[in-house]
């Protein structure tokens, strides 16, 4: 999920390509593995790079769903129906629902609701606009587990938080310009840990720390925040674990209307080795292609129209890049230290996304007051990602080590 970025401003930052040793994780030569913090991904099989979104095991109460970790958005959202089955028993997910049925309306004997009888303004909901899929539900406290795949030896490690909000989504609607939607009116199958910041929405009401289960362990880390690899993550960092990755880091400014949160990261951004852009980015787990969007001087000569995303869709205003086409990203940080990578359009394997989508961006309409980059998941092919939550701080380092 993404938002739209406060501010546009131009400039001529160079775009450098970097040079990625073997895909191999930084994970061991910062020590992290060992942690029992460390939770492998449960759909890693050690031999390839990441190509998807990352999974972890979830439970909430005794019930279990594999769960995409998303950097990109904030907030547990799973299916009620899979993770809260014996939902008639627990008195404030009934009252909840209660309170947006018709006076007199019940569910069916089989826990089934009737989603046309629903008032949607009484429920919560949570978009992500990368897909275009909104998730209507009802907000419960709950505390989560969540538990990484067994080691070579067997073991597996898990954390459990504090009681955070969980969405128990009753009904998943779609945007009219959607891109990967279906409605689905007794959805199952749907489990986020969506652990990013900078995400909250502008009255605070969602996307805050306070919905980011791995800032609110019941054991609670010296610092809180977040290492991940492209193999797996470390919940709740140690103050070795910032000195280690000093020189790579950012410090993030505060978002002073919503005091404790981050404002996004920044990035300069190239096609073509035109001048550079500068906008917001978000390195998004959950999804494994490139959205961005830059002014329309910049991409008119490498821009194709987007189709549209189904029969009964309105017509894109979204385009895609020709195949070819060079694109740079770059992040310095205050020590003078540049992340820098480069791809072109159609490309596969390392950090190259699936594809890359400029989002509003065919000329049909003015510009976006701001530019920003998603990077997507593929991003942690290169480099390992650290965000430091007490602190405000955020950093990449190059993956150099051996796999662990």
């Amino acid at each position: 999920m993404f938002r739209t970025p406060q501010h546009l401003v131009r400039a001529a930052l160079p775009v450098l390509a970097l040079c990625l040793p073997p895909i191999a994780a930084s994970a061991r030569a910062q020590g992290i593995t060992d942690s029992p913090r460390y939770l492998r991904f449960a759909d890693d099989d050690f031999a390839t790079d990441r190509q998807n979104a990352p999974k972890l095991a979830l439970s909430i109460g005794g019930h279990d769903a594999r769960a995409v970790m998303d950097t990109g958005s904030t907030g547990v959202v799973v299916s009620l129906y899979d993770l809260f089955p014996d939902w008639k028993s627990q008195p404030d997910i009934v009252a909840a629902i209660k309170a947006a049925l018709p006076p007199g309306s019940t569910s069916s004997a089989a826990g089934a609701i009737d989603t046309t009888k629903l008032d949607f303004g009484a429920l919560k909901s949570i978009s992500y606009s990368s897909s275009g899929r909104i998730m209507y539900g009802i907000s419960v406290d709950r505390a989560i587990t969540v538990s990484g795949a067994a080691s070579s030896t067997g073991t597996v490690r898990s954390v459990t938080s504090a009681p955070v909000p969980v969405l128990a989504v009753i009904d998943e609607e779609c945007t009219p310009k959607a891109r990967h939607c279906t409605p689905n009116h007794q959805p199952t199958g749907i489990a986020m840990v969506g652990i990013g910041f900078g995400r909250a929405s502008p009255d605070g009401e969602t996307g805050t720390r306070r919905f980011n289960p791995f800032l609110h362990l019941q054991t609670p880390s010296a610092v809180n925040g977040y290492i991940v690899t492209a193999l797996g993550v470390k919940i709740g960092l140690d103050a070795t674990d910032v000195a280690q990755n000093s020189t790579t880091l950012t410090v993030l400014q505060p978002n002073t209307k919503l005091p404790g949160e981050w404002l996004p990261q920044q990035a300069s951004i190239s096609l073509n080795n035109k001048a550079a852009v500068i906008g917001n980015m978000l390195l998004d787990t959950g999804i494994n292609t490139m959205l961005m969007t830059v002014p329309s001087a910049t991409s008119s000569d490498v821009r194709v129209p987007a189709p549209p995303a189904g029969p009964n869709a309105k017509p894109s205003t979204d385009s895609t890049l020709v195949a070819g086409t060079s694109v740079g990203i770059t992040l310095a940080n205050a020590a003078g230290r540049t992340v820098a990578y480069s791809f072109r359009s159609g490309s596969t394997g390392g950090m190259a996304p699936a594809s890359v989508t400029l989002v509003g961006n065919n000329g049909s309409k003015p510009d976006w007051k701001a530019s920003f980059v998603n990077t997507g998941v593929r991003f942690l092919n290169g480099y390992t990602y650290v965000f430091d939550d007490s602190h405000g701080l955020v950093g990449f380092s190059p993956r150099s080590a051996a796999a662990p």
